[in-house]
């Protein structure tokens, strides 16, 4: 039953359409004239000038020109509908980052229209038209995370999607009423849905859905993207949702992304995926932090050895300088997760392996990273020296 709500949401924009349709057929073309816009030649019922103008747009890759093809298409305006051909329209749209056109696919997807049904590719599309307020797909995707359909049932996400969706859709209230939030004792790695990479120059963006159980009372999610070369953070966020769009300062060439459900004292990661959401073989490793005073010789020189040896081994590391209010040097980790990880760090270190060396903090400290703060010379004296930032983020 929900499927079919959420089927029926969409009617609007069918209907629409065939009223259109309607009113050609009984009515006369209006006789060819020069428009501004292919939208323009369309309100016009003008299918044919329509179809030349987004031919046109589209071939310069123009996300509205292939919208409107695909509309076209989809409900036969200029011959007999081609809801296959119409799919293509929507997909190559939504890569580009058109809302309209992600959830026209994901109903296609959904429903089976044009192409085979996939319940968790929908969910992903859905949530891509969800971000920029596309309320009917906040709508439905409300109902998939209810009912489940496709996705781990959440009821706590499902409420969210819902509540964003009650202003433009009165029937959010009752799904709403339908779907108290809930939450489960352990932690859900999340999957991810979809992943598109959307912008140039100054303005490029990440934009990332996903799916999971409620997890914990509490609990949020994190997205990281990191440089695959280097494995070094580009960028990360946290969302309440299953989706967010996250700028970056620039366009990488190639990056990983992952997601994490997370409390303030641990975490379960999704796997890590490519910008194109496919699964990466081997993910980068887990993160080594130093800090070290910028005058202290003997610490720089000793990380900087420990470093190049934990690098080999896959580990990332970066380098940062110290608080100067630090005076101790100490192992310190953020999530009970990365413990055992912290532990045998430490077994590179003598001196640091036990008592108040190890430490767990909640202050800035990334899932799967660990910050091994050195002081060997605490005088402030000397001539600070710089370290190797080769290795540093690349945020």
């Amino acid at each position: 039953m929900r499927t079919i709500a959420r089927l029926l949401s969409t009617g609007a924009r069918i209907l629409g359409s065939v009223l259109l349709i309607c009113i050609a057929a009984n009515g006369t073309i209006a006789a060819a004239q020069p428009y501004s816009s292919g939208q323009e030649a369309y309100a016009n019922r003008d299918w044919g000038a329509a179809r030349a103008i987004w031919t046109a747009e589209a071939a310069s890759g123009s996300a509205e020109g292939l919208l409107g093809l695909g509309n076209l298409l989809d409900f036969g305006l200029t011959g007999p509908p081609d809801r296959e051909a119409a799919f293509e329209m929507y997909r190559k749209a939504a890569l580009l980052g058109h809302p309209e056109a992600a959830f026209n696919m994901a109903v296609m997807l959904d429903s089976g229209i044009g192409t085979p049904v996939d319940k968790r590719a929908a969910a992903g599309w859905y949530s891509m038209a969800a971000l920029d307020g596309f309320a009917r797909a906040e709508y439905n995707l409300g109902l998939i995370f209810q009912s489940g359909d496709g996705v781990p049932a959440n009821a706590r996400v499902a409420s969210a999607w819902l509540q964003r969706a009650s202003n433009a859709i009165p029937s959010s209230a009752d799904a709403l009423a339908a779907s108290p939030p809930a939450s489960a004792t352990e932690l859900a790695a999340p999957t991810i849905l979809q992943v598109l990479l959307l912008g140039e120059g100054a303005a490029p963006s990440a934009r990332v859905a996903w799916a999971s159980g409620p997890g914990p009372e509490g609990s949020r999610y994190r997205v990281e993207v990191v440089n695959t070369a280097t494995g070094h953070l580009i960028a990360s966020a946290e969302a309440e949702t299953t989706a967010i769009a996250m700028p970056l300062q620039r366009r990488p060439q190639s990056a990983w992304v992952r997601v994490l459900q997370l409390t303030a004292r641990d975490y379960a990661s999704s796997d890590w995926v490519d910008l194109e959401g496919q699964p990466v073989v081997k993910g980068p490793g887990r993160r080594v932090r130093f800090q070290v005073g910028s005058a202290d010789r003997r610490a720089a020189g000793y990380v900087q050895r420990m470093g190049s040896s934990l690098e080999r081994s896959g580990i990332v590391v970066s380098y940062d300088d110290r608080d100067p209010d630090q005076d101790a040097s100490a192992i310190v980790y953020g999530f009970d997760s990365d413990m055992t990880f912290a532990t045998d760090i430490a077994g590179f270190l003598p001196g640091l392996s036990g008592g108040n060396a190890m430490q767990q903090s909640d202050a800035g400290i990334s899932p799967g990273e660990v910050v091994v703060r050195m002081i060997l010379d605490s005088s402030d004296e000397a001539e600070p020296i710089a370290l190797d930032q080769s290795a540093g983020s690349d945020r």
